[in-house]
């Protein structure tokens, strides 16, 4: 239902259309079928683990050291911002996760040598 400017309100008018319903409906069924397919091979996303950060910036500026640096930038970070891990949880508002146990106590230096292999 369409409601003009003046409060009539009127059903809405079928278009007329060039295609033939048959093919239509041929194509539809085979777009179905791909659709189904992807969604098979791509069900989302994983509840698993999931980035934290998404770097972007051209080809031409990805560098064989650019993993490595981005890395040591983030360690800074967290060093200066959230050296202990009850600071990290308290700004992310998980201040009880047992995720925080395993970080207490590791180093920056001892993550960076973890991180580079």
């Amino acid at each position: 239902m369409t409601t003009r400017p003046e409060g009539k309100t009127t059903a809405p008018q079928r278009m007329n259309t060039s295609l033939d319903q048959s093919a239509l409906a041929e194509a539809s069924a085979a777009l179905r079928e791909a659709n189904l397919t992807f969604a098979k091979a791509h069900p989302g996303e994983s509840p698993g683990r999931q980035p934290v950060h998404t770097v972007y910036g051209g080809a031409q500026l990805f560098k064989s050291d650019s993993v490595p640096k981005l890395g040591a930038i983030a360690l800074r970070a967290m060093d200066l911002y959230a050296s202990k891990p009850a600071v990290l949880g308290g700004a992310l508002g998980i201040s009880r996760h047992d995720a925080l146990k395993t970080i207490e106590g590791v180093s920056s230096r001892d993550r960076s040598s973890t991180q580079t292999g």
